[in-house]
């Protein structure tokens, strides 16, 4: 249920607020994930976009590109990955 689903993203979003996840912590959250009946799809649909929400929230005006790549080494995402998020913050502000 997307319920779940949002639940189970606030506490990805809450586990990466230092940006990054200890193997204890993510294989809790995997449990976690087991618990709230959230499929292997759902689950990491709902931990890319944690850690794109992670990301978002670190971006301002004078993020720079190293900055943006040493965010996306920690979150464990592409850089690619971080320039379309970069792209669609400054398209919000």
């Amino acid at each position: 249920s997307k319920r779940k689903k949002t639940i189970y993203m606030l506490a990805r979003v809450v586990a990466l607020v230092d940006y990054e996840i200890e193997p204890a912590e993510k294989e809790k959250l995997m449990e976690f994930a087991s618990m709230l009946g959230l499929n292997d799809s759902e689950t990491r649909e709902m931990i890319k976009i944690s850690k794109y929400y992670i990301l978002e929230n670190a971006m301002n005006e004078d993020l720079n590109r190293s900055e943006l790549t040493e965010l996306a080494k920690c979150l464990q995402i592409t850089n690619e990955e971080a320039e379309r998020c970069l792209i669609q913050y400054k398209k919000r502000l």
